[in-house]
């Protein structure tokens, strides 16, 4: 909106997450590769925050901000491929790893593995889905209050990205989505495969659509978006074309 302008970061224009600011109501905050962008989409004025590490290696994998989410204490959580989880202070302007007093129930690991979503529970608590599975974390105890480890072996893994008015959660697998409902307490997936030409997919971003009916899939190797209509439990593909060049996939 107004007057910002296209922004490159040594001729990379890949956004990885956006995230409105909870403390500013005309900034929003954007996750790259190599750091995090504030945007005041008022003023047109745009900032590159990078954060120094105390090694090269950490140094590159904590400025992935992969997955960002703005909590309702004003704080940003940032996740990444390999460092696990941050906070920043806008306030403070500070970035730290994620505080954790306590694991009651689970371990490090799964919390710390690559970070595929960050989301809201409740005004203390957000949900924390990763590669290896599903953590809630308590923002006022800093306290692990609940992980469920993955299984791969049976092919289940468990997330959230969104929840809806059932209490049922949905989080991406490797080719759909997946539905979890504490009431039955099991998890059923939902897949594309069968619309896609051969080869490997990967649901990559979820979105709601404005009418609250249905959930807008962007894989990460494919060249379509997908819908998913939450009444009917049917997939609708929409390509995208491109005369000009193919398109590759998402990043």
């Amino acid at each position: 909106r107004g007057n910002v302008p296209f922004y490159r970061i040594n001729n990379d224009c890949r956004i990885l997450s956006i995230a409105a600011s909870k403390t500013n109501d005309s900034v929003v905050y954007a996750g790259t590769l190599i750091g995090l962008l504030e945007i005041n989409y008022i003023s047109g004025k745009i900032n590159l925050q990078r954060f120094p590490q105390a090694s090269s290696m950490l140094d590159i994998a904590a400025n992935v901000f992969r997955r960002i989410y703005f909590h309702d204490n004003g704080l940003l959580y940032s996740g990444n491929w390999s460092a696990g989880i941050y906070v920043y202070n806008p306030i403070e302007k500070s970035y730290k790893p994620l505080p954790v007093q306590k694991y009651i129930q689970g371990n490090r690991t799964i919390v710390n593995s690559s970070t595929i979503n960050i989301s809201r529970k409740n005004a203390d608590e957000i949900w924390i889905t990763s590669g290896l599975g599903l953590s809630v974390y308590n923002t006022k105890t800093q306290q692990i209050t609940y992980c469920k480890e993955n299984d791969l072996e049976y092919g289940l893994r468990y997330g959230v990205h969104y929840i809806d008015k059932n209490q049922r959660a949905w989080f991406p697998v490797i080719e759909g989505l997946a539905l979890f409902d504490p009431c039955q307490q099991q998890v059923v997936s939902y897949s594309y495969k069968g619309m896609r030409p051969p080869g490997d997919s990967y649901t990559y971003y979820i979105q709601m659509g404005p009418a609250g009916r249905e959930l807008i899939i962007l894989p990460r190797n494919d060249e379509a978006i997908y819908h998913f209509e939450l009444h009917t439990r049917q997939y609708k593909r929409y390509e995208l074309r491109n005369k000009k060049k193919k398109i590759s996939g998402i990043d």
